[in-house]
């Protein structure tokens, strides 16, 4: 193999290969080697494998000894906690093999964050690459210090954007747990070597005399401790984000999006209870992957599950506070969880959390939903909050810029108060949480993730990233106080006809109430001065209509408000219009004063007190104008009240219908005739009042089904209205893809734009460079044929000179280079034979010290004297 062979001796611990190791690596036993094993955690392949062997390693073995014997050594702790399976994954592989480390030369941390990051990117979707995962970690190097600090240890991965939590903070006793493990067949050894074609030490490939490429096996990764990881800047092995791809810089930045999406985290005192601050609010700090919860997940299912109760804040205290809730609203309100979506719509539209209601407010909301179910319409948000207007609780003084509970009042009252006064609900919380999928659905929902400015974050196969949302705010928020209270009221402008109309409805609901009778403590009603009972107006009770369990009980509570329950609450004045225990004394006095001697009847009582009413005197009938005349009922009110004979349906039943002791006089004093008229008038009056409530019901049937099909209208466009805001928002959703879409095909048109003209330009140049080109190569031919072509034939003096022709084709220039030349040549030629001579002379003299110091073939003899011939003159 290509990997360092093993050495005839069991030891290279001592040797000088591995110098450059650490102490403490170095000279580190196994424990594992002292006590025979003991303790040591074999489970070191995947399920159902038989492929691998965890060995023993002697005493003489360390964790950075050479590969020999097949195995390579890892921590204990990487199968035992970390969950390291044999074979390792491609991406395993592809990291120590990058690094040019064998797994033990990296901290147990780093094997943790190998394994994390490949598992949370299973998780997202996408494809972990070494470019994404050393652009998200960094590397760090122990160096012992002083006499060893040219020596090296672990190798630690640093997180750039911190995603995930460290495996351990502290990893203890790690060092001497380490074990050997082995490959046992073919099939595990190819995950560990592989065959290539072998190569020399230029790197030349090696081949057989017979042609083919030698062959070799090589390692997949380190199987050794190496030094040449060391022998490179730990910055080289680090990606910018200018080298990773689009695809890449995307699945990092989902993941960086992701776990930002995680509730923050709230501290806990050793009791497990929140640790608050000075002004109460819980301590928190932010959310990151729980890397060793992770990576004890056993498979797929494990691990899914642990994301999901990391994004579904399932560990209450620790990863989320969950929504909590008065025992008020529980107790007596009867809020039933999960909220019903209409209480949901108020607490999203509000942006509070239920306990930021005050509970009377809490109560209003319950009982607007269960009078809308029981007058049959549905509740909405803008009908709501044109019935109820907020009120915010702020303290004074110092603490003016804080906040506490908001409450709702009505615009129009219809609802009593839940209790005027509520004591001791400040310090009665609790904290209510979901068990299961179910109960979650109704707490969180799914939904596009989306960016900082609100973009949708898109996969690179185009789907949605989709992330948790909470269906309402869990914990207590701040950001519904940035807006003024005026802002979530609706105005009866922006409401639609419908919900005008059931508004109205509920008032019209409400005013026909009967009003309330003031009772003393003995339940006695209470008179004013006049004598007359005091009434006040009715209105919702809310208190006994949230008491209701159920549907039957709610109706029951509505019907007993229409009915009036208590008998004393039923009394009216004159409601048969003549009943009346006695008939009045004749005298004006005893009219004025009719008020004050009127008797109340109660409807049920009637037939009972007939028979003790005393006999009036017979009188004779009189004109209608004579009204002051003995035995005539003066009218006691302006208003003729008729009977309730809708809201009392058993009024006949149960009360038959019994005839005034003054009517029966008065009939009995008319003749056959009279009562004969009186009795035609009557039919004719019946006949034209049934004639009249026909005419009139025709028109109101008519009126009611133009109004039913107004209504199926409005619901048609309601709906129409709610599919054209679906439609809207996919559409700005697909516009704001699409304008991003556009900008850069402009972007690229004007580049492509700007690359025509600099093409135009180029091949405009390069047309000109060509032309001169071929300007040139002309002048060039005739330079070079201008010798041959322009020289004139020889005269005869030339020829006499040169009758061999040699200097026939030289041009000027070419004869007085050639001048120069021989003029030179003749100057060595001659100080050549003067050398020659004086060497001749001293040969011939040689008992003879000539001296030539000052001769020189350039100088002459003159009158005894050697002298430098002078200067020629110029003319």
């Amino acid at each position: 193999m290509a990997e360092e062979q093993a050495p005839a001796s069991t030891s290279n611990v001592d040797g000088d290969d591995y110098a450059w190791v650490a102490d403490e690596p170095r000279t580190t036993i196994s424990k594992f080697s002292l006590n025979g094993g003991d303790g040591m955690f074999r489970t070191v392949q995947r399920p159902s494998m038989d492929d691998w062997k965890a060995c023993i390693p002697n005493t003489s073995r360390r964790i950075c000894s050479k590969f020999q014997w097949g195995s390579f050594p890892m921590y204990q702790i990487a199968f035992e906690h970390m969950e390291y399976r044999l074979p390792f994954s491609d991406f395993e592989v592809a990291v120590f093999r990058y690094l040019h480390l064998t797994p033990s030369q990296l901290h147990p941390n780093s094997l943790a964050f190998i394994r994390a990051f490949e598992m949370t990117a299973a998780y997202l979707g996408f494809m972990p690459t070494i470019p994404l995962f050393f652009h998200a970690f960094h590397l760090q190097r122990s160096r012992p210090k002083g006499d060893a600090a040219n020596k090296f240890g672990w190798v630690s991965l640093k997180q750039s954007v911190k995603l995930f939590e460290m495996f351990l903070e502290s990893v203890r006793g790690f060092k001497d747990s380490y074990f050997f493990v082995k490959p046992l067949n073919s099939v595990s050894w190819q995950s560990v070597i592989y065959r290539g074609p072998a190569n020399d030490a230029t790197g030349a490939q090696l081949v057989c005399p017979d042609g083919r490429p030698v062959m070799e096996d090589y390692s997949r990764f380190p199987l050794s401790w190496r030094k040449s990881h060391y022998l490179k800047p730990a910055s080289d092995f680090i990606y910018s984000a200018e080298e990773l791809t689009v695809e890449e810089l995307s699945n990092y930045e989902q993941m960086k999006v992701f776990v930002s999406g995680f509730p923050r985290k709230y501290y806990e005192d050793e009791d497990g209870n929140p640790v608050l601050d000075e002004m109460g609010v819980p301590v928190t700090k932010k959310t990151f992957i729980d890397t060793k919860k992770l990576l004890a997940s056993k498979n797929v299912a494990e691990m899914e599950a642990c994301f999901s109760m990391l994004v579904m804040l399932y560990f209450i205290f620790v990863v989320y506070i969950y929504e909590f809730s008065f025992l008020i609203a529980f107790e007596h309100m009867g809020y039933i969880l999960p909220f019903s979506d209409f209480e949901v719509a108020v607490f999203r539209y509000l942006h509070l959390t239920p306990s930021q209601l005050h509970p009377n407010s809490l109560a209003f909301i319950r009982a607007f939903e269960m009078t809308a179910a029981y007058l049959g319409f549905m509740p909405t948000i803008p009908l709501f909050f044109h019935a109820f207007h907020l009120q915010r609780s702020r303290p004074k003084g110092h603490a003016a810029n804080k906040f506490g509970w908001v409450s709702l009042k009505q615009s129009v009252k219809l609802f009593e108060m839940f209790l005027e006064s509520i004591r001791s609900f400040k310090d009665s919380y609790f904290f209510v949480k979901p068990l299961n999928s179910v109960s979650w659905q109704s707490v969180i929902y799914r939904g596009p993730a989306k960016d900082a400015t609100g973009a949708q974050l898109v996969c690179p196969d185009g789907r949605p990233v989709m992330e948790d949302y909470s269906r309402f705010p869990l914990s207590w928020r701040k950001s519904h106080y940035l807006k003024p209270a005026s802002d979530f009221i609706y105005s009866a402008e922006e409401l639609t006809v419908e919900e005008l109309s059931n508004y109205e409805q509920m008032k019209v609901f409400v005013s026909g109430f009967p009003r309330k009778y003031y009772e003393d403590e003995d339940g006695n009603p209470v008179l004013d001065e006049m004598g007359v009972s005091v009434t006040k107006k009715t209105f919702i009770d809310t208190k006994k209509l949230l008491a209701s369990k159920n549907v039957a009980e709610m109706e029951a509570c509505f019907t007993k408000l229409r009915k009036s329950k208590a008998a004393k609450e039923k009394r009216q004045a004159a409601v048969l219009g003549s009943s009346s225990t006695a008939a009045p004394s004749p005298g004006g006095d005893d009219i004025d004063n009719a008020r004050g001697n009127t008797v109340i009847v109660d409807l049920e009582d009637t037939v009972a007190n007939a028979d003790n009413q005393s006999r009036p005197a017979k009188i004779a009938r009189v004109d209608q104008g004579n009204t002051s005349a003995t035995g005539q009922i003066l009218p006691t009110s302006s208003k003729f009240v008729l009977p309730p004979a809708i809201g009392s349906p058993d009024l006949v039943r149960k009360s038959p219908v019994a005839l005034s002791d003054a009517e029966k006089a008065i009939m009995s004093d008319m003749g056959p005739e009279a009562l004969k008229n009186e009795l035609a008038d009557a039919m004719v009056a019946a006949f034209k009042l049934m004639e009249i409530s026909s005419l009139l019901n025709g028109r109101e049937c008519k009126y009611l089904e133009e109004r039913d099909a107004a209504r199926e209208e409005a619901v048609l466009a309601n709906q129409k209205l709610e599919q054209a805001r679906v439609n809207h928002a996919a559409y700005k959703g697909k516009y704001t893809l699409q304008a991003g879409l556009v900008t850069k095909l402009a972007e690229k048109e004007t580049e492509a734009v700007r690359l025509v003209g600099e093409k135009v330009e180029l091949e405009g140049k390069i047309k000109d460079l060509t032309t001169e080109k071929e300007t040139l190569e002309g002048k060039m031919r005739d330079l070079e044929s201008r010798p041959c072509s322009s020289g004139t034939a020889p005269d005869a003096d030339e020829l006499v000179v040169d009758s061999n022709g040699e200097y026939k084709g030289f041009t000027r220039a070419a004869l007085v280079s050639r001048i120069f030349e021989l003029e030179a040549q003749q100057l060595d030629i001659a100080k050549s034979c003067f050398d020659n001579a004086v060497a001749q002379l001293m040969v011939l003299n040689p008992g003879a010290d000539l001296v030539v110091a000052d001769a020189s073939e350039l100088k002459e003899v003159h009158d005894g004297v050697i002298v430098s011939p002078p200067p020629e003159e110029e003319d």
